[in-house]
């Protein structure tokens, strides 16, 4: 599962801010890594009108490998499309929703759009019928404050509700930086694994907390109870640093896991001309300070 920030077409002119197209051959790249779920509601959607809303759905349905799912954007008045992807036998829904689309309207017309967060009766109608028809329940959240890495209360407001409803893991998306994580127990039992921000997976942004990253990992058991009910449990749910690394005019843009970087590569690396913060310590402070330690794996500290 990853996010993809923004359009992808093999049709639109590639284009940066503040309103995003990219080519299609990075959704490609990132199928190739064994990327097979992609998250595409988020504040950027709507950023090529109508033209880019059918652009995407073309390339996400007709372009992509039949084993790839793009969720999030929504055929109007046909909500009760859960999106399900089956992997060895176990049916996963996975439901997307944003905040918003950097105030630009649902285009006009259009037969596609996003589901906003705030519309919270459609929300608990999709994760209700996610419920009764997967064995387990993803949803992506697009929320939070850009570059915080502090949790809002509406975001855990938010997380309490879509447990209640039926949500077994959130993964939140948007800040750009990583958010901490935590299990929610909803006041009817249920309880969920919230992550509410991984941070950018790779990022040509300009500020050091950008280009620090978390990538999740759990084991996901599915069991049938004595009442013939399916069970869902996360164990181990863990969070593995990444660190974005590009040299100057963001030459070799690639990821690295944080276990094998070093503090002399953190002092070579591009970001520097405009962040003199980026070290090897300010990336171990960042991640130590914000993620709970009993989620987050860290390598042993380099000098």
């Amino acid at each position: 599962w990853i996010n993809q920030e923004t359009l992808c077409t093999d049709t639109l002119t590639p284009s940066s801010y503040p309103c995003f197209s990219t080519p299609g051959d990075s959704a490609r790249a990132l199928y190739k890594m064994n990327m097979r779920i992609f998250n595409v509601s988020t504040n950027h959607t709507y950023d090529k009108g109508i033209q880019g809303l059918n652009e995407t759905w073309k390339f996400w349905h007709n372009s992509m490998p039949d084993d790839a799912l793009a969720t999030g954007i929504y055929k109007v008045g046909k909500y009760n499309r859960i999106p399900i992807y089956n992997y060895d036998g176990v049916k996963i829904a996975f439901l997307s929703y944003t905040y918003g689309t950097n105030g630009i309207p649902t285009p006009e017309g259009t037969d596609k759009r996003v589901i906003y967060i705030n519309e919270e009766k459609l929300i608990r109608r999709q994760i209700k019928l996610a419920r009764k028809r997967a064995d387990v329940v993803m949803v992506s959240a697009h929320w939070g404050v850009e570059d915080s890495h502090v949790v809002t209360d509406d975001q855990r407001k938010l997380a309490k509700k879509m447990t209640s409803w039926g949500a077994d893991l959130i993964i939140g998306t948007h800040p750009h930086v990583i958010q901490n994580a935590e299990w929610i127990k909803a006041k009817n039992g249920r309880r969920s694994f919230c992550m509410y921000s991984l941070g950018n997976f790779i990022s040509g942004q300009i500020v050091a907390d950008n280009i620090i990253g978390i990538t999740f990992r759990c084991y996901v058991i599915v069991k049938t109870n004595a009442g013939g009910e399916q069970v869902v449990r996360i164990r181990r749910p863990r969070f593995y640093p990444t660190v974005t690394v590009y040299g100057a005019g963001h030459a070799d843009e690639h990821v690295v896991w944080f276990r094998d970087y070093t503090s002399e590569q953190a002092m070579q690396h591009g970001i520097r001309a405009n962040d003199s913060r980026f070290t090897y310590d300010y990336i171990w402070d960042v991640l130590t300070n914000t993620v709970d330690k009993k989620f987050l794996v860290m390598p042993r500290r380099k000098k």
